[in-house]
């Protein structure tokens, strides 16, 4: 009796062990499987700074020739209209519509590098958070193989523990 008692224990330590490595292993896969979400976010955030970027560029570039355009124009009625343009008023108002255009076009580049630092600072927390979820994975992976060390102990304890009570030592 007290070796099937004794046999039993071992068993039972041996079968929780196993239980706690498995439960381990999906805690570890589930924590990799979080992990590498959050790499794809940081590269979807990286792509988008990217993207930011060249968006205000582009933007820039445009208001810079809506506001040559423009500035054109104005060159052009004011020219026909007999206006020295290089001088007095009409070079006052020349150099003004330009500084506006430069603080037009430096606005949309420092608006889109704004929207860029954003998704850079998502990109770096989504970094950070992986390898958050990558250390739980290890602590998972860690705990398992403790937990099933004990489970193991517990029932060479347990048996010989039964196998002593039986008399058999």
């Amino acid at each position: 009796m007290a070796a099937a008692a004794a046999i039993i224990g071992i068993v039972g330590g041996v079968v929780s062990a196993i239980g706690a490595m498995q439960q381990g292993k999906a805690q570890a896969d589930a924590a990799r499987y979080q992990a590498q979400v959050a790499q794809n976010n940081a590269i979807i955030a990286d792509q988008q700074a990217v993207a930011a970027r060249q968006e205000g560029a582009i933007k820039a570039q445009s208001k810079d020739l809506e506001s040559k355009q423009l500035i054109g124009k104005q060159e052009a009625v004011l020219g026909a209209s007999g206006v020295d343009i290089e001088s007095g008023s009409a070079l006052a108002v020349r150099e003004s519509q330009a500084g506006l255009a430069r603080l037009d076009a430096l606005t949309v580049r420092s608006n889109a590098e704004k929207k860029a630092w954003g998704f850079d600072i998502e990109a770096t927390n989504q970094r950070a958070q992986s390898q958050l979820y990558y250390m739980k994975a290890s602590a998972a992976e860690d705990a398992a193989t403790l937990a099933a060390f004990s489970s193991i102990l517990g029932g060479a304890g347990q048996a010989a523990s039964k196998w002593s009570a039986g008399g058999i030592a």
